[in-house]
């Protein structure tokens, strides 16, 4: 027995591969023992887009310090081992092994979704292993996330809110900042990403309703670059880092909610720049260098991989790809692959501008994806043409990313390329298992 054999077998033991609520989890912990009872104070991470790397910059900043870290992230891209980490290190296949099958002995007679089992094998991992803190990442919204079931975590945080999982969730910003707000608890100190207004509304509503302390980025404190440096400013005090080790312009903005994390942890200053330099997170604008694709194309050709599938990332994307263009004119390639829950049309509008090639592709689907539970992908040629209807976009149909370096070929284009491949997590993990 080994731990992908078990994982396969709790994908089978629910019908739905989400099913937001709280009563499942609530019972298998019951028989569990209560584990999330006896784990690290908890620093407990929702929102839309910038959650990993938040929660990256965190554990950073506390590993630098000197603390042991247990985190628990969405979703793994190569490995369902990047899932858990154990005092700072992934969770080991025999440890793995024993927490999964302890709760598949009860998940047996009750049954959950397979984010509930493994965040129950997450629990007991964290209570039986000795750390100074735990970071949760929420899987999907908050309020009944499986990752909920915490109810004193030693700070809350909010990254950016946008439209996603409306079937889920709620069809307006509104609604969705109202499940992501249900991580806020009594009296627990919670600490916003910048916010649109309708979102930051539900945010101080609910901090109020919960009389927790709020902390706002933009007005209690901020964080932005200036000469390629990272100016972080916090009860008036500024202070100037390094550029952060994740690329994009958004991830000064995720540093500076992160160091307000630590700050209000009590971290000394002396580990910020570690926090912000020492960070790793995987499928977020990752350029990749070596690999199949990369030996397919000239030295000049950039291949970059992010894992971004809502409206709010490819905005961010589009900004990033802009940035670069104009330090050097490379045309953009984006090689799109998306599951059926995501809107391609929406995506691809934020590339306009920029008038990149576009080829659409199928995610190939593996075992380790349909343990996580994914949703069907679009077929590239249901993405073909959906793009179609786009004008500014140049289509093209490739039934994967392998076949992409070839029919750029046919194109008899002189110079090089900016090659994006983004969409989904599911693919740039695809990617990434081949290109590491």
């Amino acid at each position: 027995m080994n731990s992908q054999l078990i994982l396969k077998d709790f994908q089978s033991l629910y019908p739905q591969a989400i099913a937001p609520g709280l009563e499942r989890i609530t019972t298998l912990l019951n028989h569990l023992g209560n584990p999330e009872n006896h784990i690290p104070p908890v620093i407990h991470v929702a929102g839309t887009n910038g959650k990993g790397s938040v929660c990256a910059f965190i554990r950073a900043g506390l590993e630098a310090a000197g603390y042991r870290v247990h985190a628990y992230i969405s979703p793994p891209l190569i490995s369902f081992h990047e899932k858990i980490r154990i005092a700072n290190n992934l969770i080991t296949e025999q440890h793995l092994l024993s927490v999964l099958e302890r709760v598949y002995k009860v998940a047996i007679q009750y049954p959950a979704t397979f984010f509930e089992l493994t965040t129950c094998a997450a629990m007991l991992a964290f209570a039986e292993s000795d750390a100074d803190y735990t970071i949760l990442e929420v899987g999907m919204g908050g309020r009944y996330d499986a990752t909920n079931i915490i109810n004193n975590p030693a700070i809350t945080v909010i990254t950016p809110i946008s439209i996603d999982h409306s079937e889920f969730l709620g069809s307006t910003l509104a609604d969705i900042s109202f499940e992501k707000c249900g991580i806020i608890k009594q009296h627990v100190p919670c600490i916003s990403s910048y916010q649109s207004s309708d979102a930051l509304s539900v945010i101080k509503d609910v901090a109020s309703s919960k009389e927790s302390p709020l902390f706002l980025q933009g007005h209690d404190f901020d964080a932005y670059c200036e000469n390629q440096q990272l100016v972080y400013i916090n009860n008036d005090c500024r202070t100037i880092l390094p550029s952060p080790s994740l690329a994009g312009a958004h991830q000064y903005s995720n540093a500076g909610t992160s160091l307000k994390v630590l700050s209000e942890l009590g971290v000394p200053k002396s580990v910020y720049s570690n926090a912000i330099k020492q960070a790793e997170w995987k499928g977020r604008l990752q350029k990749i260098t070596s690999g199949p694709l990369c030996e397919s194309f000239n030295d000049d050709t950039e291949i970059f991989v992010d894992g971004g599938h809502n409206a709010a990332a490819a905005h961010i994307l589009a900004e990033e790809m802009l940035s670069m263009h104009k330090k050097n004119g490379k045309q953009l390639v984006i090689i799109l692959g998306m599951m059926k829950t995501k809107d391609p049309l929406t995506f691809l509008n934020a590339f306009v501008t920029l008038h990149p090639i576009v080829y659409p592709v199928t995610i190939p689907i593996t075992n380790t994806t349909n343990i996580a539970g994914d949703p069907t992908p679009w077929s590239s040629t249901e993405i073909t043409h959906i793009a179609s209807r786009i004008s500014g976009l140049s289509v093209y149909n490739a039934n994967n990313y392998y076949e992409v370096p070839e029919k750029i070929a046919q194109l008899d284009m002189n110079g090089s390329f900016r090659i994006l491949i983004c969409g989904s997590l599911v693919l740039a993990g695809d990617v990434l298992a081949k290109h590491s």
